[in-house]
């Protein structure tokens, strides 16, 4: 009985992805770089604040577990990007671009929801407390009451610099994906593709 021989010129054929010569690796190393430092800050800035849920109540901490949930997200956009740095292949780096834009969007309404809390605690600190609720629950001296937002003045100033944190990290991040997205922009809309060979 003959058996059929496997044909090694078939084997040895070169199976053919675009890469794009004129992509800014090294700028996307760095970029990727950042968006991991970021990302990794924002965990420990919100980490500690769900910590704290008893001081900061059960509303703001669900706000940073929100804030902790999409840290997921920009992990894997940073993960891209710093591949697409390393081999700038024409699927890695249109992946990243698309990334970057997602996480530029929702990064963008954390930022605005950081701000909002931010200006609506601060707007809150100068209100005068309520004398008739703090004599009730017997609260002491150490405790004003903020008629706006129901939070306690100390409540109300570690709120704010989480928040700051938040907002600072955030905006950083949403500069560095939308610097990301447009490296991949460049190169997907206007760059050239060159075939590169590799061997399986």
């Amino acid at each position: 009985m003959a058996y059929a021989q496997p044909n090694l010129n078939e084997a040895l054929i070169p199976s053919t992805e675009g890469k794009y010569p004129n992509y800014q690796k090294t700028s996307s190393t760095i970029l990727g770089t950042c968006h991991i430092i970021i990302v990794v800050t924002l965990i420990v800035i919100n980490s500690v604040g769900v910590s704290m849920h008893e001081t900061l109540t059960w509303g703001v901490a669900g706000t940073m577990v929100w804030n902790l949930a999409w840290c997921g997200l920009y992990g894997i956009t940073a993960a891209f990007v710093l591949v697409a740095g390393r081999s700038p292949r024409r699927g890695m780096v249109t992946t990243s671009m698309v990334l970057s834009i997602i996480t530029a969007v929702f990064n963008g309404c954390m930022t605005i929801t950081c701000a909002t809390m931010i200006l609506n605690c601060a707007a809150s600190v100068d209100y005068d407390h309520d004398p008739d609720y703090d004599h009730d629950h017997d609260h002491g001296d150490d405790y004003d009451y903020v008629n706006s937002m129901g939070y306690y003045k100390d409540q109300t100033r570690l709120i704010i610099l989480f928040f700051s944190l938040n907002l600072v990290a955030s905006v950083a991040l949403t500069v560095v994906s939308i610097w990301s997205s447009a490296l991949g922009c460049k190169v997907t809309c206007c760059g050239q593709v060159v075939k590169t060979s590799t061997f399986f």
